[in-house]
C-alpha cells in the first residue's frame, strides 16, 4: 500500500478526467447539423436575404481561417469545423434586415478573436455569441437600412422568395397573405414579447388603480379584459404559429420546433445534457413567473394583490407569460450555447448552480426588454467565471486526499 499511493496521487490530483463521445471534428460538425432545421426555418419565413447572410457569414469565416492557418504560426490550432459551425451560430443570432457586410466582417472578426485566444478549447468566450451579442446589442441601431423598417416576417403566400424589407402592418389573428398587406411581401409588427410586456405593464397599472376595489367582481374585471382582448386578436399571432416561428425575431431563434428538433439530435449524439437543458428552462420559467409584473406594481400592490390579479385573469396571464417565453432566446440558448464546449462548469454540482444563476438572471434581463438577447448574453457573461462555480461547488473525493 505504501508504494502504490505516491504513484496514484499525481493522477488523482489531476481528476476530472473528460474523454469527449466523439471526435473533435465530429463534435463541432453535428452541432452544426443541429442548427440546420431552424436556419432552415429561417430562410423561409424571413426570405431569400437570409441566403445571403449565410453565404457572406461562411466566407467572411473561412477566408480569414484560411489565411491564418496559412500564414501564422497560431493558425494551425484552428480547425475549419469550428470556423464553419462558429458562422451559422453567428447567423443564427442575426436579424435579418441587417446587409450582408455585416456578416462578412463580422464573422472575419470571430474567427480573428478565436485565433487570438488560442483556437478552438482555448478561449474563455464563444466568439460567435461574443460578436453577436456585440453587434446586436451597439451597432444593430446604426446598420439598419432604414429607420421605417420594422422586425416582420413572411405573408403566408410569399415564403422564401419574399423580401423582408417590403412591409406592411395587418392584423395577426391568422397568418396574413399578401392580400392583407395590400401586396406587400412582409408583415411589419412587434416583436410578440416586447407586446406582452407592455400588456402585462398595462394591466398592473389598471389594477394599482382600482386597488380599493374587488377585482373579481365586475368593474375591474372588465376593464382589464377590454385592455388586452384587442392585443391578444390583432398583434399576436396565435399561439400554434409561435411554436412554429412565425413572428419577428433572430434567424435562427424564432422556431421553437426547429431548434428543439436540432436538440433531439444532439441528445442521441450525446452531445447534449438533457437534464441541463431542463434545469436551465425551468429556471427561466420561474424566474419569468416571478418578474411577471414589474417592481412598481410587486413593490406597491405586494402579494395579496398580485394574487387577486392571478385569480381575476390566470388565464391571460398565463397567455401573456406563454408569448414572452417563446419570443425569448431561451430555448435557443438552453440547447445551442450550452451545447458549445465550455460553456458549462464541469462538476456536477458548479453546473446545477451555474444553470440556475443562469436562467434566473435570463429571465431578469428578458423581462427589461432591451434590444440584447437576454439568455444568451447571460450566458455570455457567466461563461468566463465558469470555473468558480467548479471551485466552488466541486464534491469532496477521497481520491484526493493526502494519506
Amino acid at each position: 500500500m505504501s508504494t502504490t499511493t505516491p504513484s496514484l496521487r499525481p493522477a488523482a490530483e489531476a481528476a476530472p478526467f473528460l474523454v469527449w463521445p466523439v471526435g473533435r471534428r465530429e463534435f463541432y460538425t453535428a452541432i452544426a447539423v443541429s442548427l440546420v432545421p431552424t436556419l432552415t426555418w429561417g430562410a423561409f419565413i424571413f426570405g431569400f436575404r437570409v441566403v445571403g447572410l449565410m453565404v457572406a457569414a461562411l466566407v467572411g469565416a473561412a477566408a480569414t481561417h484560411l489565411l491564418l492557418k496559412r500564414f501564422t504560426t497560431r493558425g494551425r490550432h484552428l480547425v475549419l469545423a469550428h470556423t464553419l459551425l462558429s458562422a451559422a451560430v453567428l447567423t443564427a443570432q442575426s436579424s435579418p434586415l441587417w446587409p450582408a457586410w455585416v456578416l462578412l466582417v463580422g464573422a472575419s472578426l470571430m474567427v480573428l478573436i478565436t485565433w487570438a485566444m488560442g483556437g478552438p478549447g482555448a478561449e474563455r468566450v464563444h466568439a460567435s455569441v461574443l460578436c453577436a451579442v456585440v453587434i446586436t446589442a451597439f451597432a444593430s441601431p446604426y446598420i439598419a437600412p432604414s429607420n421605417s423598417l420594422q422586425a416582420a416576417f413572411l405573408t403566408r403566400d410569399r415564403l422564401f422568395m419574399g423580401d423582408i424589407r417590403s412591409q406592411s402592418s395587418a392584423p395577426l389573428y391568422a397568418w396574413p397573405v399578401s392580400v392583407n398587406t395590400s401586396g406587400f411581401d412582409a408583415v411589419a409588427s412587434t416583436p410578440p414579447a416586447v407586446v406582452a410586456h407592455h400588456m402585462l405593464d398595462r394591466l398592473t397599472m389598471i389594477a394599482l388603480d382600482t386597488a380599493d376595489q374587488d377585482p373579481v367582481a365586475g368593474q375591474v374585471a372588465e376593464a382589464i379584459t377590454r385592455e388586452i382582448d384587442m392585443p391578444l386578436t390583432t398583434q399576436l399571432p396565435p399561439m400554434h404559429l409561435m411554436v412554429l416561428g412565425v413572428a419577428p425575431g433572430q434567424i435562427g431563434v424564432v422556431s421553437a420546433l426547429g431548434i428543439a428538433l436540432g436538440g433531439l439530435y444532439l441528445a442521441y449524439r450525446n452531445i447534449l445534457r438533457p437534464r441541463s437543458v431542463l434545469l436551465f428552462l425551468a429556471a427561466f420559467l420561474l424566474g419569468s413567473m416571478a418578474m411577471i409584473f414589474n417592481t412598481t406594481f410587486a413593490a406597491q400592490g405586494g402579494a395579496p394583490l398580485i394574487l387577486r390579479l392571478w385569480q381575476t385573469i390566470p388565464g391571460e396571464l398565463g397567455t401573456l407569460l406563454a408569448y414572452s417565453v417563446l419570443n425569448s432566446d431561451a430555448i435557443f440558448a438552453a440547447i445551442v450555447i450550452l451545447a458549445l464546449p465550455g460553456t458549462e462548469p464541469l462538476t456536477s454540482r458548479g453546473r446545477r448552480v451555474f444553470l440556475v444563476v443562469a436562467g434566473l438572471a435570463a429571465a431578469f434581463v428578458h423581462r427589461q426588454t432591451w434590444s440584447i438577447p437576454a439568455a444568451t448574453t447571460v450566458l455570455l457573461v457567466m461563461m468566463p467565471i465558469a470555473n468558480l462555480f467548479d471551485l466552488a461547488f466541486r464534491k469532496p473525493s477521497w481520491l484526493a486526499r493526502r494519506a
